[in-house]
């Protein structure tokens, strides 16, 4: 289930050339409950740059936040653990992180040692905190930390008849000290899920509160099957695991700590067949239980722009169990059917619901949409989007394009589809 009860106000501004990227927000949240109040970033500036010196790629990473929140409500959360903490801390966290490599390539395989050093400041206000049965302060204090890794794969082709198939073994090494970090607040950071995407990252934690200590190396195997005529990737199937050499010392308040010397192994397949079907799957199998934490299926069929059928299936071990079910369809002289239905096996009830219909009349398009997502607090909450687009340059009324993206997989505007493709209205015959 879920229960939205936290509506984002923001605004953007950001600016980019060959070398850097600059982006400044300012966030403040509408709390429904009068409870919930999230952190709000007041504002938040990131400034980036990329530029290769020679043989070398430098790199460097600066961000500074000013954290507040609803001064009358301390933050109260709930660990993993099952402890309570409750905090009022707010203030300003300035990071710094230059890192500087040294890319080597060749046809047959690639190694990138890396070194950087991360910076992190803090000034906070109201630093009180209790976590169960225990309070303390905060620190204004600061946090430096070296990292360093190396990156390396190598490529194997071997020609099989109409397919190449590619053999692409990788090992990536980090190591980063340990700090005690556990005086520092946590405004934005969580411990990332282990997927295939976060097998290869150098911290396991979103945001900049937490940094791990890292002593390991990840191993992964990457095999493809690609179309000699034609180029494309037929099938990529990839297996993986990370080994520690030092247990877990990091990690949020409240939190279990890992333990053992290695991850579970993630694997990941995605095919692509003839017949218009895509296949991709994800499966995480934990060695030392015998059991599988988490899978993924999911099926497209997608013949052509506007036209998508997507079928999955979700599980996580002892929290989720979902199916779902999404399409975009032609219904012919301009109107395209939407829709989407998202069920939990668990709870044996829907999560989320999606019914609409979108018109193209070649230079306007209309689209009309009802939501439904169940809550904790309700039977279902609803909302209704009606747009009208004028030639993709203006638009009048709430604009549903972000819902559909995230809930229809594979979903393109219908002012946007090839005219090869246009359902054409009536009125155009």
């Amino acid at each position: 289930m879920t229960s939205r009860v936290n509506l984002p106000q923001q605004a953007y501004l950001n600016y980019a050339d060959d070398v850097w990227n600059f982006n400044g927000v300012v966030q403040k949240y509408q709390t429904l409950d009068g409870v919930s109040y999230p952190y709000e970033r007041l504002p938040q500036l990131t400034l980036t740059g990329n530029k290769d010196m020679g043989a070398f790629n430098t790199n460097l990473y600066t961000q500074w936040v000013s954290f507040d929140r609803n001064p009358s409500s301390p933050l109260t959360s709930t660990t993993a653990s099952g402890q309570v903490l409750t905090t009022s801390v707010t203030g300003n966290r300035f990071t710094a992180y230059p890192s500087v490599s040294l890319p080597m390539a060749k046809p047959y395989g690639y190694i990138t040692p890396k070194i950087g050093v991360h910076y992190t400041d803090y000034g906070l206000q109201n630093s009180e905190y209790t976590l169960g049965s225990v309070s303390g302060n905060y620190e204004s204090t600061s946090r430096t930390l070296p990292i360093v890794s190396v990156d390396s794969g190598l490529f194997y082709d071997r020609q099989v008849r109409v397919v190449k198939n590619t053999l692409e073994p990788r090992l990536y090494y980090v190591y980063i000290p340990y700090r005690d970090q556990s005086m520092l607040p946590v405004f934005d950071s969580s411990q990332s899920d282990l997927s295939m995407s976060t097998l290869f990252l150098e911290n396991q934690f979103n945001g900049n509160d937490r940094i791990n200590n890292a002593n390991q190396i990840t191993l992964a195997v990457t095999s493809r099957m690609i179309d000699s005529r034609t180029g494309e990737q037929r099938l990529a199937a990839t297996v993986g695991q990370r080994f520690y050499f030092a247990d877990q010392k990091v990690g949020v308040p409240g939190a279990n700590l890992r333990t053992g010397d290695s991850s579970d192994i993630v694997t990941a397949l995605t095919a692509k067949l003839l017949n218009k079907w895509s296949l991709d799957t994800a499966w995480q199998f934990n060695t030392d239980r015998s059991r599988t934490s988490k899978a993924n299926i999911g099926a497209r069929y997608n013949p052509e722009p506007g036209k998508v059928l997507n079928i999955g299936y979700r599980y996580t071990e002892d929290s989720l169990e979902q199916i779902n079910l999404s399409s975009q369809w032609p219904l012919g002289n301009g109107w395209y059917g939407l829709g989407r239905w998202n069920y939990s096996l668990r709870e044996t009830r829907p999560i989320e619901g999606l019914a609409g219909i979108e018109y193209n009349a070649g230079c306007w398009q209309a689209r009309t949409v009802l939501q439904r997502v169940s809550t904790a607090t309700a039977s279902a909450n609803y909302a209704f989007f009606v747009q009208l687009e004028l030639g993709g340059l203006a638009s009048i009324g709430s604009n549903p394009l972000t819902l559909l993206n995230r809930g229809i997989p594979g979903y393109t505007s219908t002012g946007l589809l090839p005219d090869t493709v246009q359902q054409q209205p009536s009125s155009y015959e």
